[in-house]
């Protein structure tokens, strides 16, 4: 169905541009026609913009989905904040493969035009669930964050992706496999310096070898994000 909204001819016309004519097709193309006033039919044309919205679905959530900013969906241009809970992670540094506990963490991806333009990692304490993480990021609560304890990740938290390629995110279920992508990717000392735990590993090995011989990681050797 369509509307159109027709104005008289000039000639012979003393009142024009008083009156107009609305004209509606219908589905099977028969039409509708009639005459309203210009002062009736400003109100009503307002109303109805006033009245329309442009929806968007969301679409299937990614898991552990806390929050997003978006800019535009076609193509996707957002921020969106993704937990990564506490547990034991499978690491490849250089050639060697560690089994290690890693705490929780807040992981912030920026998607620009579909492509990921930038990825953030902050860990953050062991008490801070999913529900108290959410709760945070929704509403704006302070929060304390922690600087990732091994490489690959600046100071103020900005992931080294190297020669790795990120997929295409189209939608906002795709960010899934980032936290994986992530984790499987080949790590080296990058951004590691003694300061980045407590400990005071004077190199990364060594911190992944203390680290290979707990079963939940020690939060309190975190240090505060710069």
């Amino acid at each position: 169905m369509s509307i159109s909204i027709i104005f008289p001819d000039e000639a012979g016309k003393r009142d024009l541009y008083s009156y107009c004519y609305v004209e509606k097709t219908l589905p099977d193309h028969r039409k509708l026609k009639k005459k309203v006033l210009i002062e009736n039919l400003i109100p009503a044309l307002r109303g109805n913009m006033e009245s329309s919205f442009f929806y968007n679905k969301l679409g299937m959530l990614p898991k552990n989905f806390l929050d997003a900013e978006i800019a535009t969906f076609e193509p996707l241009t957002a921020h969106i904040y993704l937990y990564i809970p506490e547990g034991i992670r499978r690491i490849t540094y250089e050639q060697t493969v560690y089994e290690i506990p890693l705490p929780n963490m807040i992981m912030l991806l920026s998607v620009t035009d579909e492509k990921v333009t930038e990825t953030e990692v902050f860990c953050i304490l062991k008490d801070m669930t999913y529900e108290k993480a959410k709760k945070a990021i929704c509403t704006d609560q302070r929060m304390k964050y922690f600087t990732y304890p091994l490489g690959n990740v600046s100071d103020s938290g900005d992931v080294c992706w190297g020669s790795n390629q990120l997929p295409d995110i189209k939608k906002l279920q795709d960010v899934e496999i980032i936290p994986s992508l992530f984790f499987d990717a080949p790590t080296n000392s990058d951004f590691y310096s003694e300061e980045r735990t407590k400990l005071h590993c004077e190199n990364i090995r060594s911190l992944y070898d203390k680290l290979s011989e707990k079963k939940e990681f020690p939060y309190e050797i975190l240090t505060n994000l710069e």
